[in-house]
């Protein structure tokens, strides 16, 4: 009776949180469409170049496989040689459960599950995940920093902002790479009730420092996270030649990495809201109207969607 009653205020608890999630990224497109003239969004659509859109497509999917190869570099260094080919079906998967998941990031779940059921040892799954998302947040903030060499001219009003967010990607870096050490001022009291929980977090941390302590795996890991961002960013640049909107790329290397991050943040369903709202937040500041910033975001939002629908076929034929 207990036990039903508690998983109940669990369920009753994670509605509640996701129902305010959706309407946090409602309230946030309602807030960016009321600024917005509908026909003349239309209007920027219709002039799209679908040549550069389904290059922009093509190298959504690289970015795919880029990423998926990062994470077979930690699986394997974790002692899971799992091939690249088995892999990539479950990197898609979870890209096409992220549309339907609080965060850019909430697809994670869903192929930590279909990795739990190949891999020899199911723990390493969850903690392959967390370091690759982990160590590719510091390849966020390195390519901002990317973007402050190509032109300092162009990126000295945004650098506190940018430094900033370098910043505080490598911190969150450095401290999951140290919880363990927490140990030390936490009361023996206070373990021993949360025990299996700290032991968790404990080999997450533990892990991720082994990881940057191998100098040669940390080196292949940041080549293959910024590769991937530096994808991120070229495609965005594609979708803006394609409407033929006239933004230098040393913006897209500036904000880019600082929406993605925004947008991994547990507060709308896959981003949407945050996404949109800070496009048209940072490249307005360089006098671009709305509606171009908008359609820009959307575009991506939509290519990203389209590459993920592979694997929604591959989950179906699964089944």
């Amino acid at each position: 009776m207990i036990k039903s009653w508690f998983n109940f205020k669990i369920a009753n608890k994670n509605f509640i949180f996701k129902s305010l999630r959706i309407l946090f990224s409602f309230f946030l497109l309602v807030i960016v469409f009321y600024q917005i003239n509908l026909l003349e969004l239309i209007t920027i659509f219709k002039k799209i170049n679908l040549s550069l859109f389904f290059i922009a497509l093509s190298l959504t999917f690289l970015a795919v496989i880029i990423s998926t190869w990062r994470w077979q570099i930690i699986l394997k260094a974790q002692g899971q040689n799992i091939p690249l080919l088995k892999l990539i079906p479950l990197y898609f998967v979870g890209l096409f459960f992220n549309n339907f998941f609080p965060t850019s990031i909430g697809g994670d779940v869903v192929r930590v599950y279909h990795l739990s059921k190949v891999a020899e040892k199911p723990t390493q799954a969850v903690l392959s995940v967390i370091t690759e998302r982990l160590l590719g947040s510091a390849a966020l903030g390195l390519t901002a920093i990317i973007g402050v060499f190509l032109s300092l001219e162009a990126s000295k009003p945004f650098l506190r902002l940018i430094f900033t967010f370098a910043f505080l990607c490598l911190t969150l870096l450095f401290l999951s790479a140290n919880l363990y050490q927490l140990e030390k001022f936490i009361p023996n009291k206070r373990l021993k009730k949360m025990e299996k929980f700290w032991e968790n977090i404990k080999e997450m941390s533990l892990t991720l420092k082994a990881s940057i302590n191998n100098k040669k795996l940390l080196y292949y890991i940041l080549l293959l996270s910024l590769a991937f961002q530096i994808t991120i960013v070229l495609i965005n640049i594609l979708i803006f030649k394609a409407f033929g909107f006239s933004v230098s790329p040393v913006y897209c290397f500036l904000f880019i990495p600082i929406i993605s991050a925004l947008s991994m943040l547990p507060v709308s369903i896959n981003g949407l809201g945050v996404r949109e709202g800070s496009y048209v937040f940072f490249f307005s500041k360089l006098g671009l109207p709305l509606a171009y910033s908008l359609s820009v975001s959307l575009t991506f939002f939509f290519t990203v969607t389209l590459v993920s629908l592979i694997g929604g076929l591959i989950f179906a034929f699964q089944k």
